[in-house]
């Protein structure tokens, strides 16, 4: 009897034991699945809080041009009575005079009936105006005009005009003695334009300059089969001329020229850490005297790739920006041309950053105020001390307030055949954040706006779970 019930007691624990498990198998299963709900229910809140933020964003992009400017009393911007009409004049503002500008973050309460659990969502949405970057359009400098500009870029960064390499014939049958800057412009012309016509350099015998002229100094779409072919190259990361505006700066490692000698982008001597364009061994210093293997400082940090030839004068602007399109209007020959050059370079930064003497209303939040238009930096470049002429022509390579990337870039040919921006496009970063119940949920993007319409050229989402890391 005894042994009886202790078999009976046994099987009681047995079967409690596995009443247990089942339970806390079915709790943790309810829970697992509550979490699930609230993850899935947040994701899909988060995901319409980006929709919302892609909006205002573009609410702010399509109308940011036409933001009024505001009143000002005691040095402070009054908006008010703007604020009413335009609810995001402020951010408007922003954008057209700082070039970026934050919406938000915006929170939204939770709405009547919901659970306590469901914590207020903030979206967020960051701004920012990559074409007011004080650079060249590399995809405007494609006449004559531009090549000027281009051989100007390439001097300054330690090319001299006399300077020769050696290197494989445009057909691949040989190898000749170019002048680099011949071979570097034409290359580059030949990559951009549409014809299969190798070009010649812009230093033409006959001209002032006669610095070994050839008729070879570009490539066609078969010196880069070949070089790609000869150097087993990946087929799927060979690359032919763009015949059209490229999309992103690095795509210049790939020309011809630039391909043989990269320290002409990112800067260093001429011969550092190149391999011959033969695929031999790499060539260093020592194997060249300092005039052949000069130190250059890399040209990748003149450039942009949309907005126009012309510069948008801001904080941003750099001394060597204004020497890039202000080099070829003076004489480089001449000590006292020169001079002028570099002093008219400072007299526009200094009174760019100077309170115009008729300003009327004092903006204390401004560090820098933008020139109206040529008789505007005239006059004020004329208050800060240059006593000198300011060369009628700079004019032409100026955007002045008011006046799009569209209708100031020259040659703007509209979207390019390969769906990227067109070269008067005007190209923004747009990062997107939407927050709710501990998850945040990031995009960034890359737009353009043509014809009052915003489109997208790049789009990236990611989850983060944590702040670390992020501003």
């Amino acid at each position: 009897m005894t042994a009886r019930r202790g078999s009976v007691l046994i099987m009681a624990l047995w079967i409690i034991a596995i009443l247990s498990v089942m339970v806390i198998s079915f709790a943790f299963e309810a829970r697992q699945q509550a979490g699930i709900d609230i993850y899935v229910r947040e994701r899909n809140r988060v995901s319409r809080l980006i929709d919302s933020g892609r909006v205002l964003g573009e609410v702010v992009l399509l109308g940011y041009m036409d933001a009024p400017d505001p009143e000002i009393k005691g040095g402070v911007p009054e908006w008010d009575d703007a604020f009413e009409d335009d609810r995001w004049v402020v951010e408007k503002y922003a954008l057209k005079n700082d070039h970026k500008c934050t919406i938000g973050p915006i929170q939204l309460d939770e709405s009547e009936g919901e659970e306590d659990d469901t914590a207020p969502a903030a979206i967020t949405v960051k701004l920012k105006y990559e074409s007011a970057k004080s650079k060249i359009d590399i995809n405007s400098l494609t006449d004559e005009k531009g090549f000027e500009i281009f051989k100007t870029i390439l001097r300054n960064s330690g090319i001299d005009d006399e300077l020769e390499v050696e290197v494989a014939d445009a057909d691949r049958s040989g190898r000749k003695r170019h002048n680099l800057i011949n071979l570097l412009v034409a290359s580059w012309k030949d990559w951009r334009d549409e014809d299969d016509t190798v070009s010649r350099g812009p230093f033409e015998s006959g001209s002032d300059y006669d610095y070994n002229p050839q008729d070879d100094d570009g490539a066609e779409k078969s010196w880069y089969e070949e070089r790609d072919e000869e150097d087993e190259i990946p087929v799927k990361d060979r690359r032919v001329p763009a015949n059209g505006p490229i999309k992103q700066l690095e795509e210049l490692s790939y020309v011809r020229g630039f391909r043989d000698f990269p320290s002409v982008l990112t800067g260093g001597r001429l011969y550092d850490n190149t391999e011959g364009d033969d695929g031999s061994s790499k060539r260093g210093k020592g194997d060249k005297d300092d005039e052949s293997n000069p130190h250059l400082t890399g040209i990748m940090d003149n450039f942009k790739v949309s907005g126009g030839l012309k510069l948008e004068l801001n904080d941003e602007t750099r001394e060597k920006d204004l020497m890039t399109i202000l080099s070829p209007m003076y004489d480089p020959d001449d000590a006292s041309d020169s001079q002028d050059c570099a002093d008219l370079v400072q007299a526009i930064l200094t009174a760019l950053k100077t309170l115009p003497e008729d300003e009327d209303d004092v903006d204390e939040t401004r560090t820098w105020w933008p020139f109206k238009d040529m008789s505007d930096l005239e006059k004020r470049v004329d208050d800060v001390g240059f006593a000198e002429k300011v060369p009628e022509e700079l004019k032409e390579y100026i955007r002045w307030p008011g006046e799009s990337a569209a209708s100031s870039s020259s040659g703007t040919t509209g979207k390019d055949k390969k769906g990227g921006a067109s070269e008067g496009a005007e190209k923004f970063s747009m990062t997107i954040i939407g927050e709710s119940m501990g998850m945040k949920y990031v995009v960034e993007a890359r737009c353009v706006v043509e014809n009052k319409k915003v489109r997208y050229i790049e789009w990236s989402e990611n989850e983060i779970t944590s702040e670390k890391g992020r501003d």
